[in-house]
Formats: C-alpha cells, structure tokens, sequence
C-alpha cells in the first residue's frame, strides 16, 4: 500500500488523486475490520488490497485528466 501511494504521488501531480489514493490506502489497511468479505479462494485481507489498489492506481490515473 505504501509503495502504491508513493508511486501514485510521482507519477500523478495535484490535489486531485488524492481523492481516490486516501480512501484506497484506508481500505487495503482496514478493509477487513470495516467489513470487506471474503470472495472464493480469497481472503479478506486480499480483497481489500486488491480493492485499495484499484483505488490507488486506477481511478487516480482517470481523476488526474
């Protein structure tokens, strides 16, 4: 997650990733303890990060234009 957001805030200048890179960071840490279930073969922990990145380095590569 921290790689993540230190590869967002290079790559990716203004306020406006932000939007997504901060609650992206939040639900890849503590996405098991604010619900996020477990999906087949993957556990929660997992999915979340999968979710958290997504945030991090997709959307704020959509929100950056």
């Amino acid at each position: 997650t921290g790689f993540l957001l230190m590869l967002a805030g290079a790559c990716y200048f203004g306020w406006k990733s932000s939007l997504t890179a901060i609650p992206g960071a939040i639900i890849a840490v503590l996405g098991p303890t604010l619900g996020v279930p477990e999906v087949g073969p993957l556990s929660a922990q997992m999915v979340s990060l999968a979710i958290g990145a997504v945030l991090i380095a997709g959307v704020s590569w959509f929100v950056r234009k």
